[in-house]
């Protein structure tokens, strides 16, 4: 699968005129979606991995483009099922939220079966909208290994939100996370795995938790990457760019 990934990076990087003067932003990432469509199929711009449109997601106006908009009463959410992330001891995650409200726990992007070991959560916090991400681990359930924002989120506004994981780390420092370009202060609860899940068990999914959980995400997400790396203090900023944003496939970029 690695090989395969790789061969469709390349291609891809050749047909957008890349070449061997590409931005560093290409290098590890994984999967990128624009959300640019209104509905239905929203297509992987690197790897294969479409997304299937469960419930009807919506769309409205995004960083980019469009972005997607998903409602929380109607159990909304886009997914790749039985999904091999090829995330294993580095990762960083890259969104643009702007969530409309925080009445329950929301979860823009999961990986999750039920208590696995290495599967992964991101959610925003019930009535404060702190980012969490859980990481099973094997020496206990996940409801007690995670990190929390002392910040959050702000309903209705746009926010650059980027976690890195370093498995190589000690556990207490495995997890970043930036909002706008600004490190977050963090708290520890538990013991954060030292390594993610990759196999297949479980759906890539934004929007919800597939395990069954209520959380549905209420607002929009654009712009979606996922590395198989963490992603360096530099290419944090020109992620964030101002607030303005810089896009695959980062032209001009270093």
């Amino acid at each position: 699968m690695e090989l395969c990934r790789q061969l469709r990076m390349t291609l891809n990087r050749d047909a957008v005129g890349e070449g061997a003067a590409s931005s560093t932003l290409l290098n590890g990432l994984l999967y990128r979606w624009s959300f640019n469509e209104e509905s239905g199929t929203r297509a992987d711009s690197v790897d294969a991995a479409d997304l299937t449109d469960n419930n009807t997601v919506g769309f409205g106006v995004g960083k980019n483009g469009n972005a997607a908009s998903f409602v929380s009463g109607n159990n909304e959410t886009l997914t790749k099922a039985s999904f091999e992330t090829g995330l294993t001891t580095a990762a960083t995650w890259v969104l643009w939220l702007n969530p409309t409200d925080f009445t329950n726990f929301r979860a823009p992007l999961t990986k999750w079966a039920y208590q696995t070991d290495g599967e992964w959560i991101i959610d925003l916090e019930h009535t404060n909208g702190k980012i969490r991400i859980y990481i099973a681990n094997a020496l206990n359930d996940a409801g007690n290994n995670f990190v929390t924002t002392t910040e959050a989120l702000t309903a209705g506004v746009w926010t650059n939100v980027i976690i890195t994981y370093d498995g190589s780390l000690a556990a207490a420092n495995r997890v970043a996370i930036y909002f706008d370009d600004v490190a977050a202060t963090l708290t520890v609860n538990g013991t954060i795995a030292a390594s993610l899940q990759s196999s297949a068990s479980a759906a890539l999914t934004f929007g919800n938790v597939t395990s069954g959980l209520a959380w549905s995400y209420n607002g929009l997400i654009d712009e979606p990457l996922i590395y198989s790396r963490v992603l360096t203090a530099a290419e944090r900023t020109l992620l964030y760019n101002a607030g303005a944003g810089n896009y695959w496939p980062f032209t001009g970029l270093p």
